[in-house]
């Protein structure tokens, strides 16, 4: 049975015919669209190749969109990222500044204490 490409990713090589309870359907691994659910799979075909398919410049421009909108999420994920690393800068700083005073206080007291200096 031959298959149009799949009306969303135009993937044709991961095109399932699937038998399920509420009947037989066709789905799209990749993409994960299914079609109506048929008796069998010759009407399950049928009406996977009666869907419309849009045009390749509709394809293009939502492809198009699609890799903008994923910039965008990426861009502001970093964003998010930096502010997040800006604002954990000043509590790093001090929790630095902490350890460092806690260093020397233990190095302080660990100091020998010489007896005529005592009085």
């Amino acid at each position: 049975m031959k298959l149009k490409p799949c009306p969303f990713c135009g993937s044709t090589r991961s095109l399932l015919v699937w038998e399920t309870l509420r009947g037989t359907t066709v789905q799209c691994d990749r993409c994960g669209v299914q079609g109506p659910h048929a008796i069998d799979e010759v009407a399950a075909a049928a009406w996977w190749d009666e869907v419309k398919r849009p045009s390749a410049s509709m394809l293009a421009r939502a492809t198009a969109r699609l890799r903008a909108l994923r910039r965008q999420q990426k861009r502001e994920a970093a964003e998010a990222k930096d502010e997040a690393e800006r604002r954990a800068a000043p509590k790093r700083a001090q929790e630095r500044e902490y350890r460092q005073w806690a260093a020397d206080r233990e190095a302080w007291l660990r100091c020998p204490v010489e007896e005529d200096t005592i009085q």
